[in-house]
């Protein structure tokens, strides 16, 4: 193997692993983004089920009353 060709070899593997490296890079960054969506996600989801639950629980409290109103009404 001449000099010259041990030369290109050598710079073509650099490429090869600069590329590579930059893809690794890309990758660990799209996984990142990934995680952060996620996280986001759960937490949307996490809030909506919160105030559902609390909507309901609203709604029962005000049912209660509207019973309880009536019991008093009826037994004065």
């Amino acid at each position: 193997m001449t000099p010259e060709e041990y030369q290109r070899i050598k710079e073509a593997e650099k490429e090869h692993l600069r590329k590579l490296r930059a893809l690794k890079q890309k990758v660990r960054e799209l996984e990142r983004l990934k995680r952060v969506n996620q996280a986001l996600s759960d937490v949307s989801g996490g809030a909506a089920d919160t105030l559902e639950t609390h909507r309901e629980m609203i709604e029962k409290l005000a049912l209660e009353t509207a019973w309880s109103e009536a019991r008093l009404e009826l037994a004065l």
